[in-house]
């Protein structure tokens, strides 16, 4: 019997692969550390409310490149889970009560001899981000600063899943 937890684990590794093989279900979103716009796939009315899947492969690997501490990558990542979600949130408000962020990267192997590529190992889930969406909502005016220091706006709720890896 499979746990409730490696249901999901499942089905969050099912949906960034959707979404990693389809770019046209990429949103529009903020700019990410690495100058390019993060790759996210959103869903409605699960049951935690909307979802949005962060695919953050590519800072996840720049970061490695660049030999960043990975407390201060985990906090570069979070600085830009905050932004989707105050980017998302207040045009989700209007028809869901909660908004979930799931930032994940593609883990990857050895190069396969065959196809010259590096093999993938699976989806990682790094940390979700959730908060309670309600109509007309707003955020202070320094939630950006605040947040860059790695303080969540009020109403949100971080819980890191796993780390980044250094290499």
């Amino acid at each position: 019997m499979i746990s409730k937890n490696t249901k999901r684990a499942l089905r969050i590794a099912g949906a960034c692969v959707l979404l990693m093989m389809n770019p046209r279900l990429a949103l529009a979103a903020p700019v990410a550390p690495d100058a390019s716009a993060p790759r996210l796939m959103q869903t409605h009315s699960n049951i935690f409310g909307a979802v949005i899947f962060w695919d953050a492969t590519a800072d996840v690997e720049k970061f490695a490149k660049q030999d960043t501490p990975p407390k201060e990558a985990l906090t570069a990542l979070e600085f830009e889970a905050v932004k989707i979600f105050v980017q998302h949130a207040p045009a989700l408000a209007k028809s869901e009560r909660h908004l979930r962020v799931v930032a994940a990267f593609a883990k990857t192997g050895v190069i396969s001899a065959r196809y010259q590529t590096s093999t993938l190992e699976g989806i990682q889930t790094i940390f979700t981000l959730d908060g309670r969406l309600r109509r007309n909502m707003q955020f202070p005016r320094d939630w950006e600063a605040t947040a860059q220091r790695g303080v969540m706006p009020a109403g949100i709720r971080l819980q890191v899943v796993s780390d980044i890896p250094e290499k």
